[in-house]
């Protein structure tokens, strides 16, 4: 098993776990060490609780509570089928750029634990048009100087955590 999906960050599972004990969102994926955990319709609030309280990571999530076009790639996994007919070759690869798939999402919040996440390699797919593709993002660990800058001169909110 990858040492990564088996070793969970603390801090990440923190923040993340925080995040989901405090707040009344609707969450439509969640990735960290382990993999992605995407429902369109919404990921069951019961079962994020029960993995927040736990501080576990996604791998741990019982997907029978996914509806019919929620899955669950683990980084381990290979040739995946997603509900929509899309073949997911390498669960690693899929994790590191899923945030930078088109989305239905509007709140990006990347905390400790992905750094790579946003990097000078990222940031130009995040970026439109001087527009950012995702509205709302909260400056976690993971937002480097030069997207800082990037979204001071879009017309996009950036949420500072420790003032949240």
């Amino acid at each position: 098993m990858n040492n990564q999906s088996s070793k969970p960050n603390d801090t990440n599972l923190t923040f993340y776990s925080n995040e989901i004990l405090l707040g009344q969102e609707k969450y439509t994926a969640i990735i960290d060490g382990s993999g992605v955990l995407h429902d369109p319709n919404g990921i069951d609030r019961n079962e994020l609780l029960r993995l927040a309280k736990q501080r576990s990571m996604i791998n741990n999530f019982d997907i029978s509570k996914l509806s019919k076009d929620g899955y669950r790639v683990l980084v381990d996994d290979m040739d995946i089928k997603l509900p929509t007919g899309e073949v997911i070759h390498n669960g690693t690869q899929f994790r590191n750029t899923f945030h930078l798939r088109p989305g239905a999402y509007d709140v990006f919040v990347p905390c400790g634990g992905r750094p790579e996440s946003v990097d000078l390699s990222t940031v130009g797919r995040l970026i439109e048009d001087t527009k950012s593709t995702i509205p709302y993002f909260v400056e976690g660990a993971n937002l480097v100087n030069i997207f800082r800058c990037f979204l001071k001169n879009t017309k996009n909110t950036l949420f500072q955590s420790e003032r949240i």
